[in-house]
């Protein structure tokens, strides 16, 4: 992969620090929580480890992987999500997957080939862009992004960040209503 770092920036900037990841996607989850309560979504997140990076910008990431899988539900089903964290050798690898409508296969490939937007619904316009500076910040961070979808059966974004040391894994309480199951933390 080719470094795709934003102008200026580079992993030993002062933003960049040692980021709890559940932290990051309760938060992504929070600024989308209108949009949760308006399609009756249920995401349910398991436990987070801690990752180098920068805060605000792994939000954004997760903002936008959770904004378009809300997005992506299939007709006449409230959105489901998953959000897990697994290890992959020597990185944290992360999966934002929804059960929804999926991806035709030319929009795969395009996703694929230049991770440009995908839905062009009107009221998805800024979630949808932000796919292209996913993965501007994901190089960035030094991992990578990739995207695996079926028609029908819904599309898993997994993206790959540093570890850190003396990392613990943290409970992460679901914040969706009505329910309280966590997913199981995948070692």
């Amino acid at each position: 992969m080719t470094d795709q770092s934003l102008p200026g920036q580079t992993l030993d900037d002062p933003d960049m620090t040692e980021v709890d990841v559940g932290k990051v996607v309760n938060e992504a989850i929070r600024n989308l929580q209108s949009l949760v309560a308006r399609a009756a979504a249920r995401i349910t997140v398991s436990p987070m480890p801690r990752t180098w990076g920068c805060h605000s910008q792994l939000v954004d990431v997760f903002q936008t992987l959770i904004g378009n899988a809300l997005l992506d539900a299939r007709p006449g089903h409230p959105p489901h999500v998953n959000v897990l964290a697994f290890r992959d050798r020597e990185r944290w690898a992360f999966l934002v997957r929804d059960h929804g409508r999926g991806l035709e296969p030319a929009e795969l490939e395009r996703i694929c080939d230049f991770f440009l937007p995908y839905r062009t619904l009107a009221c998805a316009s800024d979630l949808d862009q932000g796919l292209a500076r996913c993965k501007q910040v994901v190089a960035r961070h030094h991992g990578r992004i990739r995207v695996e979808s079926a028609l029908g059966k819904g599309s898993s974004f997994y993206l790959t960040l540093a570890r850190c040391h003396n990392e613990r894994i943290q409970d992460l309480v679901p914040l969706h209503r009505g329910s309280n199951r966590r997913e199981s933390f995948v070692s």
